[in-house]
C-alpha cells in the first residue's frame, strides 16, 4: 500500500478523527482556565491573584503535564467509543463535540441558536441516513 492509498484508507481516517474528537474535548476542558490561570500582555494570574515569574512557570509547567495526561485520557475514551461506532458517526461526534466546544468557547454564543441546532439537526440526519442505507 502506498502513502496515498494509506491517508485516503478508511481506518487511518477515522484514527486522525479519534484525534480531532480528542482535541475538540479538550477545547471544551480547556487547557490552561481548567488550570485557572489567565495571561495577559503584562502578566500572570493564578486563581486572581498576580505571580511573579518563577511561581508561573511553575504553574504553567503543572499545567503542561495535567492538560498532557488529561488528553491522554480523553484520547483513550474516544477511541473505545470510536470502535463501537461507524465511520459516519464519528463524522457526527465530531460535528456535534465541535458544536458544543466552539459554543462554550464564545460567551456570547448560545447552545439553541438556529445554526447550531442545523448543525446537530445534520449530524443527526446522515448518522440516520447511514442507518436507514445499512437497514
Amino acid at each position: 500500500m502506498n502513502e496515498l492509498d494509506m491517508i485516503l484508507s478508511i481506518d487511518y481516517l477515522k484514527d486522525n478523527l479519534v484525534l480531532a474528537l480528542t482535541g475538540s474535548t479538550m477545547a471544551l476542558i480547556g487547557g490552561g482556565s481548567m488550570m485557572g490561570y489567565k495571561t495577559w500582555k503584562t502578566g500572570f494570574r493564578y486563581k486572581n491573584k498576580l505571580q511573579n515569574k518563577y511561581d508561573a512557570l511553575g504553574i504553567f509547567l503543572l499545567s503542561i503535564f495535567v492538560s498532557s495526561f488529561a488528553t491522554f485520557i480523553v484520547n483513550q475514551i474516544w477511541l473505545g467509543v470510536t470502535n463501537n461506532i461507524t465511520f459516519i458517526q464519528t463524522i457526527s461526534a465530531i460535528l456535534i463535540v465541535g458544536m458544543i466546544s466552539l459554543n462554550f468557547m464564545v460567551s456570547g454564543w448560545r447552545q439553541d441558536d438556529q445554526k447550531s441546532i442545523n448543525v446537530h439537526c445534520l449530524a443527526i440526519a446522515i448518522t440516520a441516513i447511514e442507518y436507514l442505507l445499512n437497514m
